[in-house]
Order: structure tokens, then C-alpha cells, then sequence
């Protein structure tokens, strides 16, 4: 997506929002496009209404992290992950992230504890 084309973007998936305010997709698309602008505290409230309407949009958990941890938000980042991993309990990848996120830290107590 060319960066010009990003307020169009934003245009139609809000305008999606707009016709259907319970169209988690769109909430998790117009997220990415924010965060490709830079908008990152934006994206994530975006990311999270898309969780709040589909609980196992795993994509939008991972999207959401991302921008915390770029936002040296890792309270944010290892809460989104306790979240993740109560939806998906069978994902190793989100234990051992949250795992790092809690060492990098230094919580190396609850670092070692599932």
C-alpha cells in the first residue's frame, strides 16, 4: 500500500465502521493502515475494538503488542499476551514472548512462572 493511499484507506474502512460498527475487520485493517502512519496509540484502539467484537482475532493481539512494545509500552505488551494466551492457550509463540517480555523487564520471578 503506497503511503498516499493511506487516508483513503482510512476513509473506506471507517465508511465499512460506519455502515457496520460491529465489523471487526475493519477495525483491525483501518488499525494497520494508523500504524503505518505512525498513529500507534490510534491503531491500538482500533486493534482493540476488533478484539472486543472477535475475541479470537489472534492478528489483531499480535498487531496490538507490536505497537505497545514500539511504544515501550511491555506492561501493555505482556497484558495483551495474558489475554492472547487465554484465548489460545495452545500458542507456544505467546508464552515465550510473554516470557521475554517479562525478563526484558526484569521480572525475572514471574519470567519462569506459566
Amino acid at each position: 500500500m503506497k503511503t498516499d493511499d493511506n487516508p483513503r484507506s482510512i476513509d473506506n474502512f471507517s465508511m465499512a465502521i460506519e455502515l457496520d460498527t460491529l465489523y471487526a475487520l475493519a477495525y483491525y485493517h483501518r488499525g494497520l493502515v494508523k500504524a503505518n502512519m505512525g498513529e500507534l496509540k490510534n491503531s491500538i484502539m482500533d486493534y482493540k475494538k476488533a478484539i472486543e467484537l472477535d475475541e479470537e482475532m489472534i492478528d489483531a493481539y499480535l498487531k496490538s503488542i507490536q505497537a505497545k512494545s514500539a511504544m515501550e509500552d511491555y506492561m501493555g505488551a505482556i497484558e495483551d499476551y495474558d489475554k492472547l494466551i487465554a484465548v489460545d492457550s495452545l500458542n507456544p509463540d505467546a508464552y515465550y514472548n510473554r516470557g521475554y517480555f517479562k525478563m526484558s523487564i526484569a521480572n525475572y520471578k514471574s519470567a519462569f512462572r506459566i
